[in-house]
């Protein structure tokens, strides 16, 4: 969604990184499908998309339940 692609990278740019944001970029560090800051499964750059809890891992690395968020092992 446009929405959610200026939402995320305001949110890199201009806050300060969350809690949720940093859980999940370290699951994107060890991820066989990033390059540099891009996902090449999806084409996201993983810092802004991260930022966007109705964003999801388009491979399933970041795995939400309602109100919190769980990440699997890779």
């Amino acid at each position: 969604m446009i929405k959610n692609i200026f939402k995320g990278w305001y949110k890199f740019l201009f806050k300060k990184r969350s809690q949720m944001a940093k859980d999940r970029l370290l699951v994107c560090s060890i991820c066989p499908v990033r390059y540099k800051s891009l996902c090449t499964s999806c084409g996201c750059e993983i810092h802004a998309k991260a930022e966007i809890e109705e964003e999801e891992c388009p491979k399933g690395y970041w795995i939400k339940i309602p109100g919190n968020y769980q990440q699997p092992g890779i």
